[in-house]
């Protein structure tokens, strides 16, 4: 009898260490690696930056603009040029930038397909400020994709 109870102990051993088996593998499983959600790809598909940026007056009101992308071109589905006009009395570079004028254009409206990467547009403004402030915006194909913003700068017509 006393065999009889070890064999008896030593199954009970065994399905309790089996179990411990079973519920560790089940909660390491579950936790994963940490990370939550779909991977994302590393070269963060859709994003751009701007290498240069540039406005140059274009004579009787119109401001004549270009600059140049980079990043994935194939992504690229519009640029917009933001303008706000700045009173002369009103040259607050710290300011929020709070554009009254927006002009989308499309990657293909600028010529901005494939392997090209610079543009250039000339927009005439109706009002009569003398100086104003603007910024290029890089939109994305990509919908959670950042947008690529040029720095606010500050331009002169007169």
């Amino acid at each position: 009898m006393n065999a009889e109870r070890r064999t008896t102990h030593a199954r009970t051993l065994c399905r309790r260490l089996l179990c411990l088996c079973a519920l560790l593998t089940l909660a390491f499983s579950a936790t994963g690696c940490g990370k939550k959600g779909p991977p994302l790809p590393m070269d963060k598909p859709g994003t751009f930056t701007w290498v240069t940026a540039q406005a140059v007056p274009a004579g009787d009101g119109c401001i004549g603009f270009s600059g140049s992308l980079q990043g994935d071109m194939l992504q690229l589905d519009s640029v917009v040029i933001e303008l706000e006009a700045v009173a002369e009395d009103a040259n607050c570079p710290s300011c929020p930038f709070k554009p009254t004028m927006r002009r989308t254009y499309s990657a293909g409206m600028l010529g901005l397909q494939g392997e090209s990467t610079e543009f250039m547009q000339t927009i005439c403004v109706d009002d009569d400020a003398a100086s104003y402030r603007w910024r290029f915006v890089a939109r994305s194909t990509h919908r959670n994709a950042p947008y690529g913003l040029s720095t606010i700068k500050m331009m002169t017509l007169r």
